[in-house]
């Protein structure tokens, strides 16, 4: 225990010779970094001491070339004033001359817009021109060929002029020889060209044809009046061939008696006979041979069964001892309709047609009608 105590005794005593030789060792360090700090403390001081001086001087060099500036300032500071006057004037001179350049510019601009639009407008004065002088030739040249046209079409039209009115004529000619081969008068049913056919009521203002007034001193007015009024007849015409009972009224027949003068076939006198007797086979059909209108249809004693349609203009057609009648008074009837069958009912001696014409009362031979055109039907013949 006690040689324990003497040890940490000794411990102790090293320890602390220890820290009291490290502290004198330190003391010894600071000592001298302190010797070394205030040298440089008075070297600081030298120096400061120095740059003091230097900066004095420097403070008056500067001081002098600050006067020396202030007075040169104040000078070019009335030289500037001056120099700003001037400028002001010269700013205020080249101002209005600005405003007059601009007053030019615009002026100037002003003038080459209307240089532009001149020339624009002359150039189009150019294109309208040579357009103009273009349309002037197309048109000319137009007109030459619609000119050369019009007299090639008028020449046409004076050929198809002359053949229309020959053939109208000619056409005029032939429907009236067939109506004269019937015995009629054709001038009795169409009247002749300038005269007015009173047909009917008619009236009202007089309006003259648009064509008519449109050719009124024409070359060709007269011709094509002429062949207006042969047109007109022709259609005239046409109507009335439409109501001749032209054909047979009966096909596939023979002619068993003839019109006019005969001998009886019951009791063998002589006696007139005023239509065509047409033997046919029984039940074969018979036709209307033009347009006309039923005006009787019944029982008429020695004809039988009879039919009378009136076709106009005084003409009556009669068909006789028919076995059937396929129409009635007051029936309107068209050209080859069927009307009736042919039979022998009334006075006959076997099945037949007796067929009659008559014109204004007046009893014709059928077979001038029959034959006007042509020769009657195949097959048709005498007995």
């Amino acid at each position: 225990m006690r040689q324990f105590g003497r040890a940490a005794g000794w411990l102790v005593g090293e320890f602390c010779f220890a820290a009291l030789s490290a502290s004198l060792v330190a003391v010894g360090v600071f000592h001298r970094a302190l010797e070394r700090t205030e040298r440089e403390v008075a070297a600081l001081r030298n120096e400061a001491a120095l740059n003091a001086r230097t900066e004095a001087g420097r403070a008056a060099q500067d001081r002098a070339l600050l006067e020396r500036l202030g007075h040169e300032l104040a000078q070019f500071s009335g030289e500037r004033g001056r120099a700003m006057a001037t400028v002001e004037a010269q700013a205020r001179i080249v101002a209005g001359q600005a405003g007059r350049i601009d007053q030019l510019r615009e002026e100037r601009d002003t003038a080459v817009e209307l240089a532009s639009e001149q020339a624009r407008l002359l150039a189009d004065h150019d294109a309208a021109l040579a357009e103009i002088a273009r349309d002037r030739m197309r048109l000319a040249q137009e007109r030459d060929g619609a000119v050369a046209e019009r007299d090639a079409t008028m020449i046409e039209a004076r050929r198809v002029l002359h053949a229309l009115d020959a053939e109208t004529r000619t056409a005029v000619a032939d429907v009236e020889k067939i109506i004269a081969a019937t015995g009629l008068e054709p001038s009795r049913l169409v009247p002749e060209p300038n005269r007015i056919r009173r047909v009917g009521a008619r009236g009202g203002p007089y309006i003259p044809w648009k064509a008519q007034v449109a050719l009124a001193g024409h070359a060709e007015a007269p011709q094509l009046h002429a062949l207006s009024l042969q047109l007109d007849r022709l259609n005239s015409l046409r109507d009335v061939m439409v109501r001749l009972p032209l054909v047979a009224p009966v096909t596939h027949a023979i002619l068993s008696d003839g019109f006019g003068h005969r001998r009886d076939p019951i009791n063998g006198g002589g006696a007139r006979h005023d239509g065509l007797d047409m033997r046919a086979v029984r039940d074969s059909a018979v036709i209307a041979p033009a347009a006309g209108t039923v005006i009787a249809a019944g029982w008429d004693g020695a004809f039988g069964n009879l039919i009378q349609i009136d076709h106009g203009f005084g003409i009556v057609s009669r068909y006789a001892h028919l076995s059937r009648m396929l129409v009635r008074k007051g029936d309107v009837v068209a050209p080859n309709e069927k009307i009736g069958v042919v039979g022998a009912t009334g006075r006959a001696t076997g099945t037949h047609l007796h067929y009659e014409i008559w014109i204004d009362g007046r009893p014709h031979d059928p077979m001038r009608f029959i034959t006007a055109i042509s020769p009657p039907f195949a097959g048709f013949g005498r007995q």
